[in-house]
């Protein structure tokens, strides 16, 4: 019951993020900052990653005179661009977060600063903002391709192999994302990064409604570009008001 509660709580954080956006428009400048970097690294991204798998495709399979090799090419086309959106959102969020330079860990910082009405447990300069920033993301990086790595493994097992591929993928999901956008309030207290696994690990059913909601989100075409910002926002005041004890 705990689990399920703690589920439907995680569930309205990110509505509860944008909410906080509306409320406090002292923050909007950071946001329209973070907005324009997403859109030009997504744009960037999607497109060059399209016009790769167009490419490809036409390499790897010419049309000939059978019906299902006109099938085939269209049905690996559309796998292959559902991939390449998802393979977009995730790397134009990497590149933004770092050509951003700091810009994620001052958002929290100043969400913190308004939900408390006084001062974060830990200002950061400028610079240490970039440095953090810069560092998660790689630890981020590294996280994923282990993830990816494993779950191709599993995918590889015979019959059930794409169903538990399937299942554990979307968990992996949720808890990534929850990960990424508590990072901030938990590095402010220097968290080590294997304390931070754990927390969000243990937190069950509070990654899992967070997430869940966030990727719903990230599936809205535009609104997806406010969401790193609105998902910062929301990751900071559930860390504040459930661990930040």
């Amino acid at each position: 019951m705990k689990t399920l509660n703690n589920f439907f709580k995680g569930v309205r954080y990110p509505v509860r993020g944008i909410l906080f956006i509306f409320s406090n428009p002292e923050i909007s400048k950071i946001i329209t900052i973070q907005f324009l970097l997403n859109t030009i690294t997504f744009i960037l991204v999607l497109s060059s990653s399209f016009y790769i798998l167009i490419r490809w495709l036409n390499s790897l399979i010419s049309y000939k005179t059978f019906w299902y090799e006109h099938l085939f090419y269209y049905f690996a086309l559309i796998t292959g661009i559902g991939l390449v959106v998802l393979f977009s959102v995730i790397l134009s969020g990497v590149l933004s977060g770092l050509i951003g330079g700091g810009l994620n860990s001052r958002l929290s910082e100043k969400a913190e600063e308004i939900y408390k009405k006084k001062k974060p447990a830990q200002l950061i300069g400028f610079f240490e903002g970039i440095v953090r920033d810069i560092g998660y993301e790689l630890k981020n990086i590294a996280l994923i391709i282990i993830m990816f790595l494993i779950l191709t493994l599993i995918n590889l097992i015979p019959i059930v192999g794409f169903l538990i591929f399937s299942i554990c993928a979307f968990c992996f999901s949720l808890y990534a994302i929850s990960f990424k956008y508590w990072d901030y309030a938990m590095e402010s207290r220097k968290f080590s990064f294997s304390q931070k696994l754990k927390l969000v690990w243990k937190s069950g059913g509070f990654f899992a409604g967070f997430g869940l909601t966030s990727l719903l989100l990230f599936m809205i075409p535009i609104v997806n570009f406010l969401v790193p910002a609105v998902c910062i926002i929301a990751g900071t005041l559930l860390f504040l008001d459930e661990f930040d004890k």
